[in-house]
């Protein structure tokens, strides 16, 4: 018995979460023969694990949950199943 969820949205965001602008001084440096691409790799990898994350603000005001169905038991087409283990 597969129940059809649908979830929306409730909190809307004003941006993605992101990391904190970090100056050219900071961080590693490039090596004179080393590929941009490898560069900025590392340096991204170095912002992950040192930078500021900044989450993003919450637009207000949020949206109430929805009320979920009322569930009973009598009104299902399958029965309630109990095993008793002794």
């Amino acid at each position: 018995m597969a129940q059809d969820f649908d979830f929306e949205q409730r909190i809307d965001y004003d941006m993605q979460p992101g990391y904190e602008d970090v100056s050219e001084t900071e961080g590693p440096q490039q090596a004179d023969d080393e590929d941009d691409n490898n560069f900025m790799e590392r340096r991204s990898e170095w912002v992950e694990e040192n930078g500021r994350l900044i989450l993003p603000d919450i637009k207000l005001p949020l949206k109430p949950l929805r009320e979920p169905k009322k569930l009973s038991l009598r009104e299902q087409k399958h029965g309630l199943q109990v095993i008793i283990k002794h």
